[in-house]
C-alpha cells in the first residue's frame, strides 16, 4: 500500500482500536504488580466495575491484555501518564543502554542502544510481571515456553489452558498512548524474539525514546501517530536545549519592554510581526552581546559535564502526522474538522529537527480525547474515498 491508500487504511485501523469497542473483548487480564484481576465476559458490554484499579509505584505501569476475536489478535495495552508516579517516570529521560543480545541486535553498541531510562524501568517491570503470571505464553504456546528463569505459564487462568491451538496464528498487538506507547515499543523489542507475529500501534509516543538506529529498526512492525504540534512527541533533551537557546536569543534581541510585549501578544497576537519585537541578528547592544557570550560558555560547559543531556533520541517506527492546516475552534462541525487536517508521513529526524512548536494548542494536542476525535473524523473522510 502506498500514498492515500496506506494512510486511509492506517487511519481506519487506528480509529477502530482507539474507539475501544467492548464487543471485541471476550477475555481480559489486568495487572499492576502483585494485584492481578481476571474476568471473562460473555456479553456485549464489559462493565467497568469488573476492573479494579490499584495505584502503581514509580516505574510500575498498569497494562491490560484482551482477546480481539474479530481480528484474531491478542492485545496488550499499556496505560499512559495518569498519575504523579507516571510523571516521575516520564522525567527520567536521560538514556540508558539496552541489552543488545536481549533485543537480538548484537550489531549495535554504545549510543546506538540508547533508550529513555524511565521507559526501560517500566518495561522491565512488565516483562517480569508477564513472566510471573504467564498469560501470553499460555495463550500462544500453552506451558511450553520459558523466558528468563521462570515459566510464563505460571499462575495462568484455568480457562486459557490448552488455548495454544486456537491462537496459534494470531497476532500479538501492543498499543498505548504517550508513556504507554513508549513502553509498548520497548516491550516489543524484547518480545518479538518469542512472538514472531507482532505489531505495535503507538499514539503520540515520547519523542526522546530511542536512538536513531533503534527507532529505524522499529519501522518494520510499528506505526506511530502524532497530532498537530503535540509537545510530548517532540520532547527530548536536545529539543529542550534548543528551546532554551531560542529563548535566550529572543531575550537578547528583544527591543520592547516586558509589559509592552505581554500586552501585544495577549491582545493582538495575530497582528504582531517578528520585526516589531526583535532586532535583526547582530544588531544587539553590547550588554546583550555579553549575555549571549556568557550563556554560550555555560551551555558548552554543561554539555561537556553532562553529555547525556544532549543525546539525540527519536520517536519510534513509521510516523503518521495529523497536521493541522487551518485553525480549529470549538464551534466547528465534524465536516469542518475533516477539512482542517491533512495526513502525511514524516521522518523522526524531521519531527525532532522542528523542535518544540510553542503555540496555544501544543499541550492540549497531546490529550487522548483530542486525538480520538480527529482520528474518528479523518477515518470517516478517508473511508468515503
Amino acid at each position: 500500500m502506498r500514498g492515500d491508500t496506506c494512510r486511509r487504511s492506517l487511519l481506519c485501523f487506528f480509529h477502530e482500536w482507539v474507539s475501544c469497542k467492548p464487543i471485541f473483548l471476550t477475555h481480559a487480564f489486568w495487572s499492576c504488580g502483585t494485584n492481578v484481576y481476571h474476568f471473562h465476559s460473555t456479553h456485549k458490554k464489559v462493565y467497568r466495575t469488573q476492573i479494579l484499579f490499584p495505584i502503581p509505584r514509580i516505574g510500575e505501569q498498569p497494562y491490560f491484555i484482551a482477546r480481539d476475536v474479530a481480528r484474531r489478535a491478542i492485545v496488550l495495552s499499556v496505560r499512559g501518564t495518569m498519575s504523579v508516579q507516571d510523571c516521575i517516570t516520564d522525567s527520567m529521560y536521560k538514556p540508558v543502554l539496552l541489552n543488545a543480545n536481549a533485543i537480538e541486535m548484537p550489531h549495535l553498541s554504545g549510543p546506538q542502544l540508547h533508550c529513555h531510562a524511565g521507559v526501560v524501568t517500566a518495561t522491565n517491570f512488565i516483562l517480569s510481571d508477564l513472566d510471573r503470571h504467564g498469560i501470553l505464553s499460555t495463550i500462544f504456546f500453552g506451558d511450553t515456553i520459558k523466558t528468563h528463569e521462570s515459566a510464563l505459564s505460571k499462575s495462568a487462568p484455568d480457562h486459557l489452558e490448552g488455548s495454544e491451538d486456537e491462537h496459534k496464528n494470531w497476532t500479538l498487538v501492543l498499543c498505548g498512548h504517550s508513556l504507554g506507547a513508549g513502553i509498548a515499543t520497548v516491550l516489543a523489542l524484547h518480545l518479538r524474539k518469542v512472538f514472531q507475529n507482532i505489531r505495535v500501534w503507538g499514539i503520540e509516543p515520547p519523542g526522546g525514546l530511542l536512538s536513531a538506529e533503534l527507532a529505524a529498526a522499529c519501522r518494520e512492525w510499528m506505526v506511530s501517530i502524532t497530532h498537530g504540534c503535540d509537545i510530548i512527541t517532540r520532547l527530548s533533551g536536545p529539543c529542550l536545549l534548543k528551546l532554551r537557546r531560542d529563548l535566550v536569543d529572543a531575550l537578547v534581541r528583544c527591543k520592547v519592554n516586558k509589559f509592552s510585549l505581554l500586552t501585544r501578544m495577549t491582545c493582538v497576537p495575530d497582528s504582531v510581526e517578528e520585526s516589531d519585537l526583535l532586532l535583526e541578528p547582530g544588531c544587539e547592544a553590547h550588554e546583550a552581546t555579553l549575555l549571549r557570550r556568557d550563556f554560550e560558555q555555560f551551555h558548552i560547559k554543561q554539555i561537556n559535564e553532562r553529555p547525556l543531556m544532549a543525546a539525540p533520541l527519536y520517536p519510534p517506527g513509521r510516523l503518521l502526522h495529523l497536521r493541522r492546516i487551518s485553525p480549529v475552534n470549538k464551534e466547528m462541525s465534524a465536516a469542518s474538522i475533516r477539512d482542517t487536517y491533512e495526513v502525511r508521513w514524516i521522518s523522526a529526524q524531521e519531527l525532532m529537527f522542528q523542535g518544540l512548536l510553542v503555540n496555544e494548542t501544543f499541550f492540549t494536542d497531546h490529550f487522548p480525547d483530542k486525538v480520538v476525535a480527529v482520528l474518528s473524523e479523518l477515518a470517516q473522510k478517508y473511508q468515503r474515498r
